[in-house]
């Protein structure tokens, strides 16, 4: 049997832990094992149409020193 994508990265991550990871470290780690993935009913597909959306979104200020853009 084949292990899932979700179980190999375990896997992973506890072998990397048990080999000594610089510290201080930040170990992330996501899932897709809670549910599947969900999907909105057609006629939600062109509810808003994408330029709109885009024209909503307000992007925060990048104002953390030596943040990456």
């Amino acid at each position: 049997m084949e292990a899932s994508g979700d179980y190999q990265g375990v896997v992973e991550a506890i072998e990397w832990m048990n080999n000594d990871p610089p510290e201080p470290f930040v170990l992330f780690l996501p899932s897709r094992g809670a549910h599947p993935p969900y999907g909105a009913p057609l006629e939600w597909h062109n509810k808003f149409p994408v330029p709109e959306v885009k024209k909503a979104i307000k992007l925060r200020e990048r104002n953390i020193a030596g943040m990456p853009v």
